[in-house]
């Protein structure tokens, strides 16, 4: 009789851990897809910000156009990634009006596959609501994809902002500048940066900036650097970006770096 007991017991213990375990594996795959979901918006943000500075001579491009320069991969560019939707709207640059884009990512299967929805545009920030599997705009909240899971994934980000801050500058000169560069409170007052990124603070980095108007003959120039605030903290290499448009990165102990140190190229992060 004791035996019968003892199993009479376990058994309705194994019957309601077994839902309670398969819950939480279900919330882990939604997260874990997420987490991809959000790199996969970052990506495109990079690649934006680098096609703007190249191939689209100030204008930024669709998925297919961002995939022809081997700026993103096949799948990303087909628009069907980690059971979430992408789309890329672009509106191209007009006599003083830069170009825009629209990024968004929205779970195919809410919200099994994922339950947020994240917009991006040229600004730079990304957004992110539970949108009970719409899409995603401008007005829903912003989100820091950074520092959320460690040390690379904020240099990740800060490397977006970088190109993303070159972009800005060469949309900037093309139109209202008539080919000068200008500070980081002209670009947000241009509606090319966000305020945040204005300020010369982000992800715990601190960005400044250098311009040089043209005069007698020669270009414009400019060039940028951003250092970890909090070096082996919010990050160890320091980055640096120019007219050029050739990002750098090495790890120089929390103080600048420059010209010399080793090229980012659009796959690295």
């Amino acid at each position: 009789m004791l035996q019968i007991r003892s199993r009479l017991i376990i058994i309705p213990a194994l019957i309601i851990i077994l839902p309670v375990l398969a819950s939480s594996q279900w919330l882990n795959s939604r997260q874990f897809s997420e987490r991809f979901v959000i790199g996969s918006m970052n990506k495109i943000m990079v690649a934006e910000s680098t096609y703007a500075a190249t191939t689209g001579a100030g204008n930024f491009g669709t998925l297919a156009e961002l995939f022809q320069s081997g700026l993103i991969d096949g799948s990303l560019a087909y628009g069907n990634k980690y059971n979430y939707s992408f789309s890329v709207t672009v509106t191209p640059s007009s006599p003083g009006v830069p170009s825009n884009f629209a990024a968004t990512a929205t779970p195919r299967a809410y919200p099994r596959g994922g339950r947020r929805s994240f917009y991006a545009d040229a600004a730079g920030d990304l957004h992110a609501a539970d949108k009970h599997g719409d899409v995603a705009n401008a007005t829903d909240p912003v989100i820091d994809s950074c520092a959320l899971f460690g040390i690379s994934d904020n240099e990740r980000c800060v490397i977006l902002e970088m190109r993303g801050l070159h972009s800005a500058e060469l949309s900037y000169a093309s139109t209202i500048g008539s080919g000068n560069y200008a500070p980081f409170t002209e670009l947000y007052e241009a509606a090319l940066i966000r305020l945040s990124l204005a300020s010369g603070y982000a992800h715990g980095y601190l960005f400044t900036l250098k311009t040089i108007d043209s005069v007698s003959g020669f270009p414009a120039s400019f060039q940028i650097w951003a250092v970890p605030m909090s070096y082996g903290v919010s990050g160890r290499r320091s980055f640096f970006i120019d007219t050029t448009g050739t990002l750098r990165g090495a790890d120089h102990g929390g103080v600048r770096g420059d010209e010399n140190d080793p090229v980012i190229d659009q796959w690295q992060s």
